[in-house]
Order: C-alpha cells, then sequence, then structure tokens
C-alpha cells in the first residue's frame, strides 16, 4: 500500500470526558476524512457534529492490503477549535 491512502474511515465507538464536579461531554460516530498529507477527524455529541482532531498523515506508515483492512500509524493530531471549546465548557463547574 502507497503512503498516499485517501478516504474515510468510520466508527462508531465513542469516549466520554468527565471533569472532577462530575459533567461530561460523550463524543461518538466518529469520521475520519483522508487527504494525501491531511486529514480531520469529525465527531458527533448529541445532535452537534463537529471537527475534533486535525491530523497530520505527512510522516505516516500504512500497512495492508488495498481494498482490505489497513493499519495507519505516526499520524500526529492536533485538538480543533471546536473540539477544545467543546471541552473547555464540559470543564466549567
Amino acid at each position: 500500500v502507497t503512503s498516499n491512502v485517501t478516504g474515510t474511515i468510520e466508527h462508531s465507538g465513542g469516549l466520554e470526558f468527565t471533569n472532577a464536579s462530575g459533567a461530561s461531554l460523550v463524543v461518538d460516530d466518529f469520521l475520519v476524512k483522508l487527504g494525501k498529507s491531511k486529514g480531520k477527524l469529525f465527531v458527533t455529541s448529541g445532535t452537534d457534529a463537529f471537527r475534533f482532531l486535525n491530523l497530520d498523515t505527512s510522516g505516516a506508515r500504512i500497512s495492508g492490503e488495498q481494498g482490505g483492512a489497513l493499519n495507519i500509524k505516526k499520524i500526529d493530531a492536533l485538538l480543533a477549535k471546536p473540539a477544545a471549546k467543546a471541552l473547555t465548557i464540559c470543564a466549567m463547574p
């Protein structure tokens, strides 16, 4: 498999972030959109959908079979502004 994998990855799992006072943010239904050297991870929280991570795939290592299961390693991820805002709201008492 070449390092220039593009396309989408869907995942139905989720994560819950909970602060000390018990307020939480639940994100699920992950959607990864991959370009040639960058990508974005989108999530839903309740009825809201937003960008959660910006991905740098320029140094990614990809293994597997084209059209089958792929393993993608060495992706750099930065928290996206909409996710930072959602987590900040969750962190407020």
